[in-house]
């Protein structure tokens, strides 16, 4: 049911799907890894390839030869590995890393982790665990020398969709006076799985003024934090325990404001949602 709603609303927003390249058939069980990760749920892992990678929404595996958490192997020396992945759909990719152990070097001039993303570009080694980065396109890289190796790393990339569902799609806006409404898909139903949308919003005139607020509000907070189900409004993160400003109390945004709001790969964990309005005047 959520692929039928999900594609009705691509195809309303048009965004075309295209061909992808499937993942391998090796599977992981990430049981003890932390929030998104965890629980029973497999993820498909990226096989090395030169040919581009077309990702449908979801969440996907990438990790070192011989990688095993439980039974850790050393990755080989002498070793290339690349990854060029790109959106099925319009919408961001984000990686994370979970567990990242390489050999250390000056400037990681010896083993190393590369990720392009957009014009972007962050080199990891030793025990340096790379942040989270988002992209529209992902450029993996791994390379080993020919001294000295580590347990190497597991990292996920997940596919996420731009999608809204009635009011303003997500992008770029110019606002004349008036309210719009910013709600999450398939609200008052539970949103979906695997959803990133921005919203970067003007004022059009400077003598214009913008209040941001939530008459409905219901998005997971996992362990207390607001790391993979959350509405962010001009950099704060809000979730369970930690709403938005309501009705009662407009949050003033002067004449800009950036909405964003995430959700990961975890079907029976989604919630209700939001509804909430940006006003101009």
């Amino acid at each position: 049911m959520f692929g039928l709603k999900l594609l009705f609303c691509l195809l309303v927003q048009g965004l075309a799907p295209s061909s992808s390249v499937k993942a391998g058939p090796v599977e992981v069980t990430l049981d003890s890894h932390p929030l998104e990760v965890r629980g029973s749920y497999n993820r498909p892992v990226l096989g090395c390839s030169s040919d581009v990678q077309t990702l449908e929404p979801g969440a996907y595996i990438i990790h070192s030869p011989n990688f095993d958490r439980h039974n850790p192997q050393n990755y080989t020396n002498d070793y290339t590995c690349t990854y060029q992945l790109r959106l099925k759909y319009h919408g961001i990719l984000r990686f994370d890393c979970f567990d990242f152990q390489l050999e250390d070097s000056d400037g990681c001039s010896k083993d190393r982790l590369k990720v392009t993303y957009g014009s972007q570009a962050l080199i990891s080694c030793g025990r340096n665990t790379p942040r989270t980065l988002y992209g529209e396109s992902l450029d993996i890289d791994f390379t080993t020398d020919s001294s000295g190796t580590d347990t190497g790393f597991l990292c996920t990339v997940m596919s996420k969709v731009s999608t809204s569902s009635s009011g303003l799609f997500c992008g770029r806006g110019f606002l004349e006076p008036g309210t719009y409404s910013l709600v999450s898909l398939f609200y008052p139903d539970n949103y979906g799985t695997s959803l990133y949308c921005r919203w970067d919003l003007s004022a059009n005139l400077l003598t214009y003024s913008m209040e941001f607020s939530c008459r409905d509000f219901d998005m997971v907070s996992w362990d207390g934090s607001c790391e993979w189900d959350y509405l962010e409004v001009n950099g704060k993160k809000y979730c369970n325990g930690n709403p938005p400003p309501g009705e009662d109390s407009p949050l003033p945004v002067g004449q800009h404001v950036e909405v964003v709001y995430e959700t990961p790969d975890l079907p029976d964990k989604t919630r209700k949602g939001f509804n909430c309005t940006v006003v101009v005047k």
